[in-house]
């Protein structure tokens, strides 16, 4: 799939970047999360 994306020359790179954020926020939202509880608990 990614090496679809990467040879496909009409995908935007935007797309990659975007699917790359998204990851980021998504794990920086779970430390957040983990860090919370521990401080609650």
């Amino acid at each position: 799939m990614t090496i679809y994306i990467l040879n496909a020359p009409h995908k935007p790179k935007s797309l990659l970047v975007n699917i790359h954020l998204i990851c980021i926020v998504h794990d920086f939202t779970n430390h957040l999360g983990i860090f919370f509880h521990h401080v609650h608990h």
